[in-house]
């Protein structure tokens, strides 16, 4: 994340809030650091932990569900 975006975060009224999604051998640990910052410009993060990551019978069309459900949530 680059000093301009943080500052773009800061400068909205309503910063809103960020969905941070991990990678196939990620966990939503790996966005901690990233989560930080953008929480310290004052936008709500969430880093859903994917279906997949939880269970090996979990598959593609699973994850997408839930990252939806965060974004609409």
């Amino acid at each position: 994340m680059t000093d301009s975006t943080i500052r773009c975060i800061k400068d909205r009224a309503s910063p809103g809030s960020v969905v941070l999604v991990h990678p196939l051998w990620g966990n939503p640990q790996d966005w901690r650091w990233v989560g930080e910052l953008i929480e310290d410009a004052g936008a709500e993060v969430v880093a859903p932990d994917l279906p997949s990551h939880r269970s090996p019978e979990a598959g593609l069309l699973k994850d997408a569900d839930e990252v939806r459900a965060v974004i609409r949530a």
